[in-house]
């Protein structure tokens, strides 16, 4: 499909390291292709571009917790591991009935996309 929009996003100014770590969250935009342009500003003040890319947001699979694709035990556990252990390494969509809030509910939810209901 052709590009929904031009997304810029300004990274942290620094002009004496090589690399520049951040994290964006694109989980509010809806489906479609985004021309994304990552960009910083020069000491004096001339924006300059890092990295220009083009990103396709396909949407969520209901289920996919753990963000892989597919829809497994992996997922119930992930939702386990967050619910018991507070553990948010393979949580990527935790929230599977969009009620703002990851509970047991999501994985109710997540057991009835396996059941196939």
């Amino acid at each position: 499909g052709e590009i929904q929009r031009v997304i810029e996003i300004p990274a942290s100014n620094s002009q004496t390291t090589s690399s520049i770590n951040q994290v964006f969250d694109f989980t509010n935009l809806s489906k479609g292709k985004y021309l994304v342009k990552f960009y910083y500003y020069s000491l004096d003040e001339e924006k300059l571009a890092l990295q220009t890319a083009t990103y396709e947001i396909l949407g969520v699979i209901p289920g996919d917790v753990n963000g892989d694709g597919v829809v497994t035990a992996a997922d119930v556990t992930a939702l386990y591991d967050y619910l018991l252990n507070n553990v948010t390494t393979n949580l990527v969509n935790g929230d599977q009935n969009g009620d703002g809030d990851i509970t047991a509910a999501d994985v109710t939810a997540v057991y009835n996309v396996l059941l196939g209901n």
